[in-house]
């Protein structure tokens, strides 16, 4: 056993000129994301994301631009959202981290990232965006079975069937290639796979994805989900939010808007319980009230 270690070990090993190699693109992909970073500093950035470096950008700059609507809001609601909130502080110092991260400065959470590229941190480890991949295909191929267990569909049967739809046939290259995934993955119960997988099959059955047709239908629909470029505008975009307060005296619930402009509210009036009357609450005088309701399809 000590032998087949040793043999692992050595196989396992980068060597020097790999490392130094791994080092070099890891570098140049820092840089690349970093730059991006920079450059949207402020700005409003148009267009969708093509390749990992802006994917990771757009990640970094939805969340610095969460920060920043927080802060916003203490700007805009100082009678609900004081500066002395404990949130205001945490997203304070949000800001000051994401800062140091983009421009290179010294903070605690570089020596964070240092600590975890150890030799624990497996190369061969698939980050959580694939494994959720990987997963909603061999979910897929799990619920047609169950499926079509009277008509004796098996596992080749039912991937052979998600290769007709054409979103689905873009993640699996072949037949033996999913086989074989779910027979290393999903038959030898890994925890990576195996908790997602159960969680995939819950939510098909509570969407009533239960015939070989909606089974296809949803998962192709999440893979283009999930799987599909960031949008940079999005990501980069701040909004001024409006929010509502719900006056302790027991009074109507105020609505009020934000210093940054107005925002669409619905006006619409509609029969039955589902409306809910709200006045507009300005920071320079109330402006009138509105009916908005709070179904789901009726917001704008």
């Amino acid at each position: 056993m000590g032998v087949e270690k040793q043999i692992r070990d050595m196989v396992d090993k980068p060597t020097h000129s790999k490392k130094k190699a791994a080092e070099t693109e890891a570098r140049e992909f820092a840089e690349e994301v970093l730059q991006l970073l920079r450059e949207s500093e402020g700005k409003i950035v148009q267009g969708a994301t093509k390749n990992d470096a802006e994917r990771l950008a757009a990640i970094f700059s939805f969340i610095r631009g969460q920060v920043t609507e927080c802060v916003v809001q203490a700007l805009d609601y100082p009678a609900t959202h004081r500066p002395d909130d404990p949130r205001q502080r945490l997203a304070l110092e949000a800001g000051q981290m994401l800062y140091d991260i983009v421009h290179q400065q010294r903070h605690p959470v570089h020596k964070f990232f240092k600590g975890l590229l150890s030799d624990a941190m497996s190369p061969r480890q698939a980050p959580r965006r694939e494994i959720y991949r990987r997963s909603l295909l061999m979910a897929c191929a799990r619920a047609l079975e169950i499926a079509n267990k009277e008509q004796g569909w098996n596992r080749m049967r039912a991937i052979r069937e998600m290769r007709k739809n054409p979103v689905i046939a873009e993640h699996v290259p072949s037949e033996q290639w999913l086989t074989n995934l779910i027979s290393q993955q999903a038959d030898c119960t890994d925890p990576d796979y195996k908790s997602v997988i159960v969680d995939l099959l819950g939510r098909m059955k509570a969407a009533r994805a239960e015939i070989t047709e909606s089974i296809i239908v949803w998962t192709a629909g999440n893979l283009q989900f999930s799987q599909a470029p960031l949008d940079m505008e999005a990501a980069t975009r701040i909004e001024h939010r409006g929010s509502v307060l719900i006056p302790r005296d027991g009074g109507p619930p105020l609505f009020q808007l934000p210093k940054g402009g107005a925002i669409p509210v619905v006006t619409r009036p509609h029969e039955g319980d589902e409306n809910i009357r709200l006045s507009y609450f300005h920071p320079e005088g109330p402006q009138g009230g509105a009916t908005a309701s709070s179904r789901p399809e009726d917001q704008s």
